[in-house]
């Protein structure tokens, strides 16, 4: 199943750029760990997190243009892992539900992939 990691990206609150930075990294690590555990598990993550990692901060694109980006990736994969709350997070989240996609919070609750006879994924 191709499934789409949303959670929370940006810092919440930071104290100071070095924060700031801390915070983006722990979340960063935190998607990619979920993705990881899911492509374990035989499915195909989409990380945002990585994908789009810097383009607001380092390249200057903006929120707008991240925010379309990562809302056509869930556009078209088949569920959302919801790892928590941040007002992107949550955009993805309300688009998931809105075309009945499956959302998940938890890794036990995210059945196993239809596999065909070579052990890959059926949707390709």
């Amino acid at each position: 199943m191709f499934i789409y990691v949303s959670g929370p990206y940006s810092a919440k609150d930071p104290t100071s750029a070095e924060d700031a930075a801390a915070q983006i990294k722990a979340n960063i690590d935190r998607a990619r760990e979920v993705g990881i555990r899911l492509a374990e598990m035989g499915h195909n993550p989409f990380i945002p997190h990585t994908n789009c990692q810097g383009w607001e901060d380092l390249h200057g694109v903006s929120r707008e243009v991240a925010m379309r980006v990562s809302l056509d990736w869930v556009a078209h994969c088949e569920s959302l892992f919801f790892i928590g709350p941040s007002r992107g997070a949550n955009m993805e989240r309300e688009l998931a539900v809105s075309l009945g996609h499956p959302v998940y919070e938890r890794l036990e609750d995210v059945p196993p992939p239809n596999l065909d006879s070579f052990g890959e994924s059926a949707a390709r």
